[in-house]
């Protein structure tokens, strides 16, 4: 199993943060509006669907 010291998790996550902060227009706006544009009735259809052909 690898091994990940604390320090290197905290940097990664601290420059992740700072990538997003400085680009939320560019990432995260346009993420945000397509979530929140989703069908939610849609998908719940074709989950259903999904779930015959299963069985």
């Amino acid at each position: 199993m690898l091994f990940l010291r604390d320090g290197e998790i905290k940097a990664r996550l601290t420059t992740m943060m700072n990538k997003l902060a400085f680009s939320h227009k560019l990432i995260l706006e346009p993420l945000f509006k397509s979530v929140s544009q989703i069908d939610e009735e849609s998908d719940r259809e074709r989950m259903d669907a999904i779930d015959k052909l299963m069985e």
